[in-house]
């Protein structure tokens, strides 16, 4: 996918997820409208444009697979036509993100052998709601994990290699309604909790751009809420 058509491509998939993409005026405002991204879809459905690299989909916090396939299958129709080039990774029954970290680097290890035993092959990365968070974690490396959570459970595990990170609805400065849940994934998106100060100190120079989508009301999140402080989403 080229610069141009991949965030067009990514926004259709939000809006086909969770209706109107845009946003309002004090927000970044969404580049075309839920008809025109449909549209482009399925212009990319007769016409794919391949992916210049593997593309994974991180599911969201104890999701199934099954809520994100409609995404996985449009992106392989809008790319090749070829299901192996598009990698979805959920983790239903993990309660820590780095858990469903290390899940995610063994699986792309998994289906795209690397050659350096430090790092996965470079992948493009669709973050929906915790998977953001995942995939930024398992993007850092080994020294980055030990300075931000000593304890943490995957210090010595290989880092994700992201090219470039689209996120929907990631809990970037908590979610609303983490408080319900009881995992340490759930006390970790927690508006302000340790991982999430840990984490943009970690990766404030982050290697690889990060392009966050909102969607508005969003109970859950917040839209306000999800992008990384300083940042807008779109």
């Amino acid at each position: 996918m080229n610069r141009c058509t991949a965030p067009i491509a990514m926004l259709l998939i939000a809006s086909a997820l969770w209706g109107c993409a845009s946003a309002p005026k004090s927000r970044s405002p969404a580049p075309l409208s839920q008809d025109s991204a449909r549209a482009e879809l399925d212009r990319l459905g007769e016409h794919p444009v391949a992916a210049a690299r593997p593309i994974v989909i991180l599911n969201g916090y104890r999701s199934p697979a099954i809520f994100a396939r409609s995404l996985r299958t449009d992106l392989i129709g809008a790319i090749s036509h070829r299901s192996d080039d598009v990698l979805l990774v959920a983790y239903p029954f993990t309660g820590e993100i780095e858990e469903a970290a290390a899940e995610v680097v063994r699986r792309v290890n998994e289906r795209w052998p690397s050659s350096d035993p430090g790092s996965t092959v470079e992948v493009d990365v669709v973050g929906i709601s915790m998977g953001g968070l995942v995939a930024r974690w398992a993007a850092l490396t080994p020294e980055q994990r030990r300075t931000a959570r000593p304890d943490s459970s995957d210090l010595g595990a290989p880092r994700l290699r992201i090219a470039r990170l689209f996120t929907f609805a990631t809990p970037h400065q908590g979610a609303r309604l983490a408080f319900m849940g009881l995992s340490g994934a759930a006390r970790d998106m927690r508006p302000g909790s340790p991982f999430l100060r840990a984490l943009d100190a970690a990766d404030g120079n982050r290697p690889y751009p990060l392009i966050c989508y909102a969607h508005l009301d969003d109970s859950i999140v917040g839209a306000t809420r999800a992008a990384p402080p300083g940042m807008v989403p779109i």
